[in-house]
């Protein structure tokens, strides 16, 4: 319908939007010569310009598909389709299928493989996921059918999302399970210690269904974002992190940061009002601690907003609960 994705930048910030059409019959034929290193007969190009609208990740992928299928002929008039047309599948999603189909198994299964690793990935976690020590030939033959590219020595990344995607969803779903906690494995054992790989960490055990590591490994994520003032990653990783935790009380404990979040991100009165949602549910459930927490970050927060008396109401109230609890009181 003519509508198109907007990126919201500050007004300081200068921007320009680049309409990208259709390509013409000249350039799709001009292409269509690159990709089958020889002139496209008329009736060629019709029947790929028809197929895929002008768009040149779709022409590509039909070209290939011809010319790996031995789907075309010289004729008087250049190169043409041999055969039926009904060869051809409809829709790119199944020709990207029938190309990956076509691959040696030992490279179709790395692709797959591949799959779940993200449009970008490193080599090492590649031959580590693969248990091989042919990862350097397997991609450069998945180069060669022009399913990724390498970004420099130790990365690679997907062709087109397209191409990952169709790989993804060729495989049932215990297999990829199986996949990405492999991958998980993979990559802590290829970066050690390295924190800023905890949310791609976190990503593949929840999605091969291990909550608990996915819940550790999101909170060192965050807690990583956060110290490193990455704040609005933070917040996104530890809304994350809530959503998954099934605990009324770890609930309220990562609502809590959520909150500090939001505070450092200038969001105060959605701040206040989610402590005070906190504040509210820990009296209901008789959390003590919660309650003394959720107010000792509530006192730092009306104190930042000039709210002293409240704020020290609010800090009595945590002193008095800690000493109760035989705890050592805390600021925030």
């Amino acid at each position: 319908n003519g509508d198109y994705p907007v990126i919201q930048t500050e007004d300081t910030v200068r921007s320009e939007v680049i309409t990208l059409k259709p390509l013409d019959r000249r350039l799709t034929k001009k292409l269509i010569t690159g990709y089958l290193d020889g002139k496209p007969s008329k009736d060629l190009t019709g029947f790929i310009e028809k197929k895929t609208q002008g768009n040149p990740f779709f022409t590509e992928q039909y070209c290939l598909f011809l010319r790996e299928n031995g789907l075309l002929s010289s004729g008087p008039e250049g190169l043409d389709i041999s055969g039926s047309v009904e060869a051809v599948p409809e829709g790119i999603a199944p020709v990207i299928m029938s190309r990956i189909d076509r691959l040696s198994p030992k490279l179709k299964n790395a692709v797959q493989t591949a799959s779940v690793l993200g449009m970008e990935f490193s080599s090492k976690v590649f031959s580590l996921i693969l248990r091989t020590r042919h990862g350097e030939d397997l991609l450069n033959q998945g180069k060669e059918a022009g399913i990724w590219r390498a970004v420099n020595d130790n990365l690679w990344m997907f062709s087109h999302s397209m191409i990952k995607d169709t790989a993804c969803d060729m495989q049932m779903r215990r297999r990829l399970k199986k996949l990405h906690r492999m991958a998980a494995e993979a990559k802590l054992e290829a970066f050690p210690g390295q924190r800023d790989r905890y949310a791609d960490v976190a990503h593949h055990f929840q999605e091969a269904g291990d909550r608990t590591r996915a819940l550790e490994f999101l909170e060192k994520a965050g807690a990583f974002a956060k110290d490193e003032y990455r704040n609005s990653e933070a917040l996104g990783l530890y809304r994350r992190l809530r959503e998954l935790s099934s605990s009324r009380k770890e609930h309220r404990r990562i609502s809590i940061t959520i909150a500090d979040l939001l505070a450092e991100t200038g969001e105060r009165d959605k701040a206040r009002n989610l402590l005070l949602e906190i504040l509210k549910k820990s009296r209901k459930e008789k959390d003590m601690i919660s309650e003394a927490k959720c107010s000792r970050h509530l006192a730092k927060l009306l104190h930042r907003q000039g709210r002293n008396q409240e704020a020290i109401e609010h800090l009595k109230r945590a002193d008095e609960v800690f000493r109760q609890e035989g705890m050592v009181f805390e600021t925030a």
